[in-house]
């Protein structure tokens, strides 16, 4: 990994006050903080000295020292790119100023800065924090998740210098922001960091390295960057020299690494890497991500859903229409078709096949969910509601249903639909039937499958049973 280069303020005008009152110095932050290198953009507008935090706050809070809720935010952008001045002035001051609550929004590392895992890299907070992690498994491979932590932890710690309640923090997340949310729902070591949780349409269906994978991923990167010595042979992915695998020397060699050389090896490991390395969607759709199996994260979050292992705090999690659509074109790129009348089609079947056994296909195409119109322009769109569906939509319903909430919204009919002048016959329902129904053991029976618009989409899905394989 590129190095972390130390904080240079000076770019930043001091206050008119040299120093505070007590003696320590003081920055005005009148300019954005700049991004975190992308996985593959190169610019001069990113930096890894990066770790910033945005704050709005309602200027009574200082003033009359009152104690606020919080909302912390992580962006999302498929663990690839992203910067927390998604959430501006015209967002953050506003949402502040309404509703009275002070808004963060924290960037962190991703792509290969905030993912490459080794065994010989490892990776923790300063211990004085107060962070415990599994000490059995190598706590490597999270560095961005680990700075989510910290900006939790530096929010808990100083927020009563701006007015805010350490006591009171909910976390937001969209996209892969709300995946890493996923994450601290179920890792031990952020249970005391946050009260609540609000995920944006996280997917759960994309699964993440396992570390023996991760340490095959950093393996390329090492390779690609001139730190190892292997064999590369065209349609395998590099790898070091099985006999002197990563090391303390290897590691110290990447270090030593322009951020632009990290960023270029990560781009060509991509192009290298044969998709079928994985068999899987992670390749395709977050190439850098979290990694299992680590003293941070056991397993993925899905099945610790599943299980109910989630910690006990209030959480809303939703699911957005069409989140598969800025996929579409990666997962259908660079697939050859004869026809050029028929690309889409082709091209669809070509993944699917990639993707699904032959007996799977058949079910698929027997459900005619996903089939493709004649007018071939349309079948993009039905690559999104797969992709929406089974990386969004239905898994997520999966684990929730199986292990954290029993009990899904149920309506009662159209009163309406048999209605008499003068009198409405609404449908018989229970008025003792316990409306929520939390855990893992939960009643299923009055889960919303027969109101759901993906229902039927979603059975398919169940029947196959791919959840976190592909």
């Amino acid at each position: 990994m590129a190095p972390v280069l130390e904080r240079d303020l000076s770019s930043y005008p001091r206050s008119l006050n040299e120093t505070s009152s007590d003696g320590k110095n003081i920055y005005q932050t009148e300019k954005k903080a700049p991004a975190c290198p992308s996985a593959f953009e190169f610019g001069n507008s990113t930096t890894e000295d990066c770790l910033y935090i945005d704050l709005f706050v309602p200027k009574k809070a200082i003033e009359e020292k009152l104690a606020l809720e919080i909302f912390l935010y992580f962006h999302g952008g498929a663990f690839l790119a992203g910067t927390n001045v998604v959430v501006g002035p015209n967002r953050g001051a506003i949402i502040a100023s309404e509703q009275n609550i002070i808004v963060m929004s924290a960037n962190y590392r991703f792509g290969v800065f905030g993912f490459m895992f080794s065994n010989s890299l490892q990776d923790r907070i300063a211990p004085e924090h107060g962070i415990k992690y599994n000490d059995n498994l190598p706590v490597s491979g999270n560095q961005g998740l680990m700075d989510q932590q910290m900006a939790m932890i530096w929010t808990r710690e100083n927020c009563k210098y701006f007015g805010g309640n350490k006591e009171k923090i909910t976390l937001g997340g969209m996209s892969a922001g709300a995946q890493s949310l996923h994450a601290h729902l179920v890792m031990d070591s952020s249970k005391e960091l946050f009260q609540q949780a609000i995920a944006f349409s996280g997917p759960q269906g994309i699964p993440y390295y396992n570390a023996e994978e991760g340490e095959l991923i950093t393996e390329g990167i090492a390779y690609l960057t001139n730190c190892c010595e292997g064999p590369f042979v065209p349609g395998i992915q590099p790898r070091c020299n099985p006999n002197r695998p990563i090391d303390s020397d290897v590691i110290q060699c990447m270090k030593r690494k322009s951020t632009e050389e990290i960023q270029e090896a990560a781009w060509k490991l991509v192009q290298a890497a044969p998709l079928d390395n994985f068999q899987r969607l992670t390749m395709i759709a977050e190439p850098y991500s979290p990694i299992v199996g680590t003293g941070m994260l056991k397993e993925m979050p899905f099945f610790h859903f599943q299980k109910g292992e989630i910690h006990h705090k209030p959480i809303i999690i939703d699911v957005a229409d069409n989140e598969g659509w800025k996929f579409v074109e990666p997962v259908m790129f660079g697939l050859p078709c004869d026809n050029n009348n028929s690309v889409c089609d082709e091209s669809w079947d070509r993944l699917k096949s990639f993707l699904f056994s032959d007996d799977d296909n058949h079910k698929i195409d027997e459900s005619g969910i996903y089939n493709c119109p004649a007018d071939g322009s349309e079948c993009l769109e039905k690559v999104d509601e797969f992709l929406t569906d089974f990386t969004w939509y239905c898994n997520m319903q999966k684990c929730l249903i199986d292990g954290i909430s029993g009990l899904l919204p149920d309506y009662t009919g159209n009163p309406v639909a048999n209605a008499q002048e003068g009198h409405v016959n609404w449908e018989l329902f229970s008025v003792n039937k316990q409306w929520l129904d939390v855990g893992k053991n939960a009643s299923k029976e009055f889960a919303m499958q027969t109101e759901d618009p993906r229902a039927t989409a979603c059975a398919l899905w169940n029947t196959i049973d791919l959840y976190m394989t592909i």
